[in-house]
């Protein structure tokens, strides 16, 4: 028996021998990637490619290769390195997302629609699928086919804020302000959004409320007088308004203040 295992040591010691840090590199690489040093992740794969790999090894190795580039703000070598892992492994319908979502961020959203709808026949009921497919769809303007995925997701979880915002962004460019407005509230974006979505709808049940809101809000006064000047200013006739005539001095600073700030 001892033997045995000496002759099996001394084999293995020769295939390494033979064809050092083979494996090596590949192992080194997704260490690295695990403890956050993505350049020392990135040289170790390419290091792997150049000295040859496996078959098996190589949905590992481009996995990894491109989370790594990914990672490191790298999308260009980030994205064909996901397409070679996708190559090796068509039928994980993650793969498909993450390369939808990468091609996403790139602005290549339909790119991004075609990896979804690939991702959603090998799982159909990822309810995470039919947000993505939806925020896709609103990107390129396809409203109605946007409104339909989202709500499949809102069907499985109502709560979802990120359905919620898309949501409120797809009713706001449908014209559709007050729905836009209550979608806002409800997933939580700021107080000033949802105002600026009762103005468009001429709403002065939204508007009231939402002054209130501001009054007890973490906005500064001037912040909060400001709006409430936009308010009085917006209800003169329509032809002073559009002459620019006797706009409030603090109005101009106004429309500096982004509405995705939380605090002024």
């Amino acid at each position: 028996m001892k033997w045995l295992r000496l002759v099996g040591g001394v084999a293995l010691l020769a295939v390494a021998f033979r064809n050092p840090l083979r494996a090596d590199y590949l192992e080194e690489g997704i260490r690295q990637y695990k403890a956050g040093n993505y350049v020392e992740a990135i040289r170790s794969f390419e290091k792997k490619l150049a000295r040859g790999t496996r078959s098996h090894e190589r949905r590992t190795l481009y996995l990894y290769l491109g989370k790594s580039y990914e990672s490191s703000g790298r999308m260009d070598k980030a994205i064909p390195a996901y397409e070679e892992a996708l190559i090796y492994d068509r039928k994980n319908w993650r793969r498909h997302r993450d390369l939808g979502g990468l091609y996403e961020n790139m602005d290549l959203p339909w790119k991004a629609i075609d990896c979804y709808k690939n991702a959603l026949r090998l799982n159909p009921k990822e309810a995470s699928l039919f947000l993505s497919l939806g925020r896709a769809y609103r990107t390129v303007g396809l409203y109605s086919d946007a409104e339909i995925w989202l709500n499949k997701n809102l069907a499985v979880e109502p709560h979802n804020v990120r359905v919620l915002e898309q949501l409120s962004f797809l009713y706001e460019g449908k014209g559709r302000f007050i729905q836009a407005a209550h979608t806002a509230r409800a997933s939580g974006q700021p107080e000033t959004r949802v105002l600026y979505l009762g103005l468009l709808a001429g709403d002065p049940l939204v508007i009231k409320e939402c002054l209130a809101r501001l009054r007890t809000s973490s906005y500064s006064k001037e912040t909060r007088q400001a709006y409430e000047n936009l308010v009085e200013w917006l209800r003169r006739p329509p032809m002073e308004i559009l002459s620019g005539k006797a706009v409030p001095p603090d109005l101009k600073s106004l429309f500096e203040i982004p509405f995705s700030e939380g605090k002024q």
